[in-house]
């Protein structure tokens, strides 16, 4: 929650908007978090107008799901044109 406050009143002061509306706020998964807790950061950031970058914790022991939330997240072409993680296929990228 604080966290939240705090990102709500750096979208109110800032000024200098170098990605999406307000910059990039790296998301750490796979570190003791569920798929529902990453997407709701994720789609909470981006409503708020910030760019969110996933990194992965232990990557190369990360479920293949994480690895394709990084895939879909931080490739902005994919990102935006399919903004449910739930219905991005990988295949069609």
């Amino acid at each position: 929650k604080r966290v939240i406050q705090g990102l709500e009143l750096y979208t109110k002061l800032a000024t200098r908007k170098p990605h999406g509306a307000f910059g990039t706020v790296y998301c750490l998964t796979n570190y003791d978090t569920t798929m529902e807790e990453n997407l709701y950061r994720i789609y909470k950031l981006r409503d708020m107008g910030f760019d969110p970058y996933v990194m992965i914790y232990d990557k190369p022991k990360a479920p293949r799901e994480i690895r394709l939330l990084q895939r879909w997240c931080n490739n902005k072409i994919i990102f935006n044109a399919e903004p449910d993680f739930k219905k991005y296929d990988p295949r069609k990228g």
